[in-house]
C-alpha cells in the first residue's frame, strides 16, 4: 500500500489473462473454478475488468438477430389470417343474437298474454310475422359478418364455436317460419277465410244477446277465427226504445266499428244499423237484415218503431256506406209483413233472401240456429 492509498504495483499483475478468462465460464475447466473465487476476493476493491474478455464471451446479439430474421416469415397464411376477425365478430354476434332472442320471446309472451282473441289461424300468422322478422334481423346481422364469404366455408371456420351455433338458430328459425307458414295456409283453407272481420249482431225490441240463434251464429263464426261483439241495447219491457240510448252503447265499441265491419241487425236492429249507415264516413264491410221493418204496413208495432226513429232513410247514402248487402224476410212473419222485405232489398239493391215460413227468424219460429245466415256470410268474409 503507498502512501497515498493506491494499491501497490505488486498487487495488480498477479492475476494473469489466463487466471481471468475461467471465471465468467466455469464450465471450460472443474479444475480452474476453485482458485478463482479467492482471486476476486482479493482484487474486488479495485476491479479493472477488461471489454474484450467480456465482449467475446457474451450471446446475446446472435438471439436478437435470430427474431428479427423470423419476422419476415408468416406463420400462418395469410388466408387464414382473414377469417379471425369474422369469427371473433360472429362470437360476438351470438351474444347479441342470444339476448334478441330472449326478448322477442318476452315480447311474443306478453302480446299472447294481452291479446285475446283465440283464432288459432290468427296465432299461426302473428308467431309466423314474429319469425320472419327475427330470420330477417339474424340474416341482416350475419351479412353484415360474412363480407361476402361462403356460406359453408364460415360454417366450417366457427363449427363449435358460439357463432356456429348462432348459425344454428338461424338455420332452425327458418325452418320454424316455414312450418309456421305452412300450418297457417293450411288452417286458412279448412276454414275457408279471407280475413279478420269485426261482426256484430244486433237484438230487436227488447231483446238480449241470449236469445234466438245468437248465441249459436257468435261460436260458428268465432271458431273461424272472428271477432263477434253482441251488445245489450237499453229496451225496456212496455216502453219504447231510445234510438240515442242505442248510440251511446255502440259509441263503447267505437275501435272496432270500421272497413272491416260486418253487422247482422235483427228486427228493430236493423232499424238501427240503418240510421247507422245514414251517419257512417265510411263504408263498412256489409250489413244483413233479417226481419227488419223499414215502414210498411203492416207491422205490430208500427208506432212503437216509428218512435224509435222515422221510416224515411237516404236510400242513395246507404248504399254507399256497405260493401255488401243481404235482406232475410219471411212469408208469415206475425210483426213485420213481407213487404218490408220486399221494399228494403229493392232500395239496397240486391236480391231477397226469402224463406217460406220463417215467422220472425226467432225461438218461437224454431230458430236458435240460422245456417243459410252463415253461408251468407261465409261468402263474403
Amino acid at each position: 500500500m503507498n502512501p497515498d492509498g493506491t494499491s501497490s504495483s505488486s498487487v495488480a499483475p498477479a492475476p494473469s489473462p489466463a487466471d481471468t478468462t475461467p471465471a465468467p465460464a466455469p464450465a471450460t475447466s472443474t479444475a480452474q473454478a476453485a482458485p478463482t473465487p479467492a482471486t476476486p476476493r482479493v482484487t474486488t476493491p479495485a476491479p479493472t475488468p477488461t471489454p474484450t474478455p467480456i465482449s467475446t464471451t457474451s450471446a446475446p446479439l446472435p438471439i436478437i438477430t435470430q427474431i428479427e430474421d423470423t419476422t419476415d416469415i408468416p406463420a400462418i397464411p395469410p388466408e387464414s389470417t382473414n377469417y379471425i376477425p369474422i369469427v371473433g365478430g360472429l362470437v360476438a354476434l351470438a351474444f347479441l343474437t342470444a339476448a334478441i332472442i330472449l326478448r322477442s320471446t318476452k315480447k311474443s309472451k306478453e302480446k299472447k298474454e294481452d291479446k285475446k282473441d283465440d283464432s288459432k289461424c290468427l296465432n299461426f300468422k302473428k308467431l309466423m310475422e314474429e319469425k320472419l322478422e327475427e330470420i330477417r334481423d339474424l340474416k341482416s346481422q350475419m351479412r353484415d359478418k360474412v363480407k361476402g364469404k361462403g356460406e359453408e366455408l364460415i360454417k366450417k371456420s366457427v363449427a363449435g364455436t358460439a357463432a356456429g351455433s348462432l348459425l344454428l338458430k338461424l338455420e332452425g328459425a327458418n325452418k320454424e317460419y316455414e312450418r309456421l307458414k305452412d300450418l297457417h295456409e293450411k288452417c286458412l283453407a279448412t276454414l275457408n277465410l279471407k280475413s279478420v272481420h269485426n261482426i256484430f249482431i244486433f237484438h230487436g225490441t227488447q231483446g238480449y244477446p241470449e236469445e234466438n240463434w245468437f248465441p249459436w251464429l257468435k261460436g260458428e263464426l268465432e271458431k273461424r277465427g272472428q271477432k263477434v261483439f253482441v251488445p245489450q241495447f237499453p229496451s225496456p219491457p212496455g216502453a219504447p226504445a231510445k234510438i240515442k240510448e242505442w248510440f251511446e252503447v255502440l259509441g263503447e265499441y267505437g275501435e272496432y266499428f270500421n272497413e272491416d265491419t260486418i253487422v247482422v241487425a235483427h228486427s228493430l236492429g236493423g232499424m238501427f244499423l240503418l240510421r247507422i249507415l245514414e251517419k257512417s264516413e265510411y263504408p263498412i264491410h256489409a250489413g244483413i237484415f233479417v226481419g227488419t221493418p223499414i215502414g210498411k204496413q203492416p207491422i205490430a208495432n208500427y208506432e212503437r218503431d216509428s218512435s224509435f226513429t222515422p221510416f224515411n232513410f237516404d236510400w242513395n247514402k246507404i248504399k254507399n256506406n256497405a260493401k255488401h248487402f243481404v235482406v232475410f224476410h219471411s212469408d208469415n212473419d206475425p210483426h213485420v209483413g213481407l213487404d218490408n222485405g220486399k221494399e228494403l232489398a229493392k232500395n239496397l239493391g240486391v236480391e231477397l233472401s226469402f224463406i217460406p215460413k220463417a215467422g220472425h227468424f226467432n225461438t218461437k219460429s224454431g230458430y236458435t240456429k240460422f245456417e243459410k245466415l252463415l253461408e251468407k256470410l261465409e261468402s263474403i268474409l
